[in-house]
C-alpha cells in the first residue's frame, strides 16, 4: 500500500532525494521569492523599505500586516502547492488528482472532531517540550528563536476586523493545510515508503521531517505526533483530503481561538504552553483513540 494511488516513474532513492529537495527549494527559495515580490505590491513604499520592515520582525508596524499575510499565503501557495504539483506532474509523472478522492461528510466531521480531541493529550506534550532544557548556549538560542517566532505570530493574528480574521484563516489554515500535506504526505511520505518498504517508518520519518521543517524546537514533539496522525489518515484512506481536512481543522481552531480571545469572547489562550487539566486530558485521550479506531475501521473497510 503506497498511501496514494499514483505510482512514481522514478527509482525509490531518487524519488526520495528529489522530493525532499523539492520541498526545501520550494519553501526556502521559490516560495520566499514569490511571497516577497507579491507581498511588496501591497506595501506602501519601495521594495527595499518593504524588505527592511518585514525582516525587522520585532519592530514591524501595523501597515505591514496585510502585506505580510499576503506574503505568507503566496509563499506557501507557490512553494508548497505549485512547486510540488509541478514536480509530481512532470518529474514523478503522477497526476495529483489521483491523490485526492471524495470524502463523505460524516468522515470529514469525525476527523475534525478527532483533531479537536487530540489537542487535549497533545497539550501535555506541548508543556513538556516547552519546558525541555537544551544543553549549553543552545537553550538560549532556541528560546530566543521561539520568542521571535511567537512575537511574529502574535502580530499576524492580532486581527483588527472579521475580514482580517477570514484572511488570516485563509493564509494560516487553508493554504498551509493543502500545501504542507501535498508536500509531506502526498510527495515525501510515499517516497520514504518506497525506500524503506515500511509504511510505519514512512509515517514517522515524514512526521519528524515535517516537525523539523518548522524550525520550532520547543514544539517539535507535539508537532511530530500531529504529523504522524496526518500520516496515518493517509495510510488508512489512501486519500490526501483527510490529512488536509485534519491539518486545516487544527490550524483553524487555533486561529479562531486567538481571534475570539482578542475580541474578548473567550479567555482561552491558544498560545499558552500549559497543559489542559487532567480532567480533560484523560477523557479527551480516550475519546480520541476511540474515534481514531473508528476512522481507521471505516476507511480500511472501504479500501
Amino acid at each position: 500500500m503506497d498511501g496514494s494511488s499514483g505510482r512514481s516513474a522514478l527509482r525509490p532513492g531518487l524519488s526520495l532525494v528529489f522530493s525532499v529537495l523539492t520541498a526545501i527549494i520550494g519553501f526556502v527559495i521559490i516560495g520566499q521569492l514569490a511571497g516577497i515580490l507579491i507581498g511588496g505590491l501591497f506595501y506602501e513604499g519601495t521594495m527595499i523599505q518593504w524588505i527592511g520592515e518585514f525582516t525587522n520582525s520585532l519592530q514591524i508596524s501595523e501597515k505591514i500586516r496585510l502585506p505580510l499575510l499576503i506574503m505568507q499565503g503566496c509563499g506557501t501557495a507557490f512553494g508548497l502547492i505549485l512547486t510540488p504539483w509541478l514536480y509530481l506532474r512532470f518529474i514523478e509523472k503522477i497526476s495529483v488528482k489521483t491523490l485526492f478522492e471524495n470524502v463523505t461528510p460524516v468522515t470529514a466531521a469525525v476527523t475534525v472532531l478527532a483533531v479537536g480531541l487530540f489537542m487535549f493529550p497533545n497539550s501535555v506534550l506541548i508543556e513538556w517540550n516547552h519546558n525541555f532544557t537544551f544543553p549549553g548556549a543552545m537553550d538560549k538560542w532556541v528560546r530566543d528563536t521561539e520568542e521571535t517566532a511567537a512575537a511574529f505570530t502574535r502580530f499576524l493574528t492580532s486581527f483588527t476586523s472579521f475580514g482580517n480574521y477570514l484572511l488570516g484563516l485563509l493564509v494560516i489554515a487553508v493554504i498551509p493545510a493543502i500545501g504542507e500535506e501535498l508536500a509531506f504526505r502526498g510527495m515525501i511520505q510515499p517516497a520514504v515508503q518506497r525506500v524503506t518498504g515500511n509504511i510505519h517508518v514512512a509515517v514517522w520519518v515524514t512526521a519528524a521531517f515535517f516537525s523539523a521543517f518548522h524550525f520550532q524546537f520547543l514544539g517539535f514533539m507535539p508537532r511530530l505526533m500531529l504529523g504522524a496522525f496526518f500520516g496515518y489518515l493517509l495510510v488508512w484512506s489512501g486519500n490526501l483530503w483527510l490529512p488536509v481536512i485534519a491539518h486545516f481543522a487544527n490550524n483553524a481552531i487555533g486561529v479562531t481561538l486567538m481571534y475570539l480571545n482578542r475580541i474578548g469572547i473567550t479567555d482561552i489562550d491558544a498560545e499558552s504552553p500549559d497543559a489542559a487539566p487532567w480532567s480533560l486530558v484523560i477523557p479527551g485521550t480516550i475519546f480520541f483513540l476511540v474515534l481514531a479506531g473508528f476512522i481507521r475501521k471505516q476507511l480500511m473497510r472501504t479500501r
